[in-house]
């Protein structure tokens, strides 16, 4: 669902990694949650440090970003009914 509504709507560029103990959805997984964790890269540099300022912010990649994550919990939302 994660790869459709991203070529329907965003064309972003995804990525996956391995399930690690230092993301919020392991704890879940461990426990046979469904669960999937989202982040973006490839942003503003630097990247948390003290210039990284509030208008270095992408307002329009905040939007899709959102749009994007609502999109795909909702999808999940809809089928644990």
């Amino acid at each position: 669902e994660i790869q459709k509504i991203n070529q329907t709507y965003f064309q972003f560029e995804l990525g996956t990694r391995p399930n690690s103990p230092n993301s919020d959805q392991y704890y879940f997984h461990l426990l046979g949650v469904p669960a999937f964790f989202m982040y973006a890269y490839k942003g503003t540099i630097p990247y948390h440090s003290p210039d990284d300022t509030a208008e270095k912010i992408d307002s329009a990649v905040v939007e899709n970003v959102a749009k994007f994550v609502l999109m795909n919990v909702w999808k999940f939302a809809q089928k644990g009914r």
